[in-house]
C-alpha cells in the first residue's frame, strides 16, 4: 500500500494502492497516446498472491516488492515509495 513514483525517464507513472476490503485498488496515472495524448488515470482491482507475496493487478500484471530498495517492480517497470505529498504535488502538475 501507499504512493510510488515509477523511474520513467519524461513521463513517470504515479502510483496509490489502498486496500479495499480483503483486496486493493490500484490506482495509476501514466502517460497515453491513445485517444487524448496525456495523462490518464485508471483504477483496477488488485489481489496478494499470498504464496509469493505478489500484488496481481487487473488479474495480469504481477507487482513484487523489494524490501531493499522500497520499491514495487514487474517485467516492465520499478516504482520508488514518495510520501502522500509528494504524490499529491505530481498529482496537480500532471
Amino acid at each position: 500500500m501507499g504512493y510510488w513514483k515509477s523511474d520513467k525517464g519524461n513521463h513517470p507513472a504515479l502510483i496509490h494502492i489502498e486496500r479495499n476490503g480483503d483486496s486493493f485498488l490500484f490506482k495509476e496515472t501514466a502517460w497515453s497516446i491513445i485517444g487524448t495524448v496525456g495523462y490518464q488515470t485508471r483504477t483496477v482491482p488488485a489481489t496478494i498472491q499470498k504464496a509469493d507475496n505478489i500484488l496481481v493487478v487487473a488479474d495480469t500484471v504481477h507487482l513484487a516488492y523489494n524490501e531493499k530498495e522500497d520499491a514495487i517492480v514487474s517485467g516492465r517497470m520499478k516504482a520508488h515509495r514518495i510520501t502522500e505529498a509528494q504524490y499529491q504535488s505530481a498529482i496537480g502538475k500532471e
